[in-house]
């Protein structure tokens, strides 16, 4: 099914809505005709920017993904106010990067809060309103990196591989009640996900996002557009830029065959972007 024809007259609910990839989805879907586009976000003026520049049927929510009271009452208001609940996409996310044992344990909690609990409320509490309904889709966004080992980024990495176990296997188990469920992958995408990143020990984030996105990185309209045209084919597993098909394909093939690379990826890493990385050996 055409994109267009998938999401014409369809509720729909956006977390991470206010920038990146949540926005990008968010005008992409509004060019469709849907019945109602639910934005949520943690970041309230940005938000409700998006919500007003895109105009009715959109809306905009405050939404702390990391509680389950924030994000019972954005769904239940959604399904409370417009009848139903069509297609729900958890896309709210931070990044963080750093070598492993550097991370106390708070910063491993607020990654897992937002990138691994915030996805388990959304789709628990979406879940069970499709299951009244006896249809809908459940959109979570992980990473490439919830695919393929990503070396310098192991907390991150560990909750997107959490994200696409959890969707994967409840794909499986919806199929027989009419539910569709899809995990989408991405790897670079420029968004301001660098700008907010979390990084441990002596690592210069500027460093680490100029050298990301210094190689063409898509942008979140394109991704979109490719995201889009997956849930609408009610894909499992939506892979964005052409690039991780590659790899993802030679780590399936042979989990070895990317060992070269991600090694070379934590020395480069070590010797461009940690400073004073040598003081005291």
């Amino acid at each position: 099914m055409k994109p267009a024809r998938y999401f014409e007259g369809k509720t729909v609910l956006i977390t991470g809505a206010g920038s990146g990839i949540g926005k990008a989805l968010s005008e992409t879907i509004m060019t469709w005709s849907p019945a109602a586009l639910v934005l949520g976000d943690i970041d309230t003026a940005a938000v409700q920017a998006n919500a007003d520049a895109l105009g009715p049927p959109a809306r905009a929510t405050q939404v702390d993904v990391t509680s389950e009271d924030s994000v019972r009452r954005m769904i239940d208001g959604a399904v409370a106010d417009l009848g139903r609940l069509d297609v729900i996409i958890n896309n709210a996310g931070i990044a963080a990067g750093g070598e492993l044992q550097d991370y106390a344990f708070e910063d491993w909690r607020r990654i897992l809060d937002v990138n691994l609990w915030g996805v388990i409320y959304g789709t628990t509490l979406a879940y069970r309103h499709m299951l009244r309904q006896g249809y809908g889709h459940i959109v979570n966004v992980a990473s490439l990196g919830g695919l393929i080992p990503e070396p310098m980024a192991a907390a991150y990495s560990a909750s997107k591989h959490a994200v696409v176990g959890l969707t994967s296997s409840l794909r499986e188990e919806a199929h027989a009640r009419g539910i569709h469920v899809s995990v989408v992958c991405p790897g670079v995408i420029d968004t301001p996900i660098f700008d907010r990143a979390t990084y441990v020990g002596n690592v210069d984030g500027a460093a680490v996002k100029e050298g990301t996105l210094g190689h063409g990185p898509m942008r979140p309209g394109e991704a979109a557009h490719v995201i889009c045209n997956g849930i609408a084919r009610n894909d499992g597993v939506i892979l964005v830029n052409p690039s991780d098909r590659l790899f993802w394909g030679l780590y399936r093939a042979s989990p070895r065959a990317l060992s070269p690379l991600h090694r070379y990826l934590a020395k480069y890493f070590r010797e461009h972007f940690e400073t004073n990385a040598n003081e005291g050996d």
